[in-house]
């Protein structure tokens, strides 16, 4: 893995764990606080798929053309 992929999955993970603990933190009751935390982890799945979605969008491309 080259640096500037760790660094942007870094940087993702971050802005995800933030959300997350801002949204506990405005949370009341456990319920919400369950709720918030899974929203938070869907959020991060998906900008996790979206990031290995367009990571291989990418190779293929330079495959194709290459």
């Amino acid at each position: 893995m080259n640096l500037l992929t760790m660094h942007t999955e870094l940087e993702i993970l971050d802005d995800a764990m933030a959300s997350f603990i801002a949204d506990v933190v405005v949370s009341k009751s456990k319920k919400q606080k369950m709720r918030r935390n899974m929203e938070c982890r869907r959020k991060l799945e998906e900008k996790w798929e979206a990031k290995k979605l367009a990571r291989e969008t990418c190779e293929y491309d330079f495959d194709y053309l290459h």
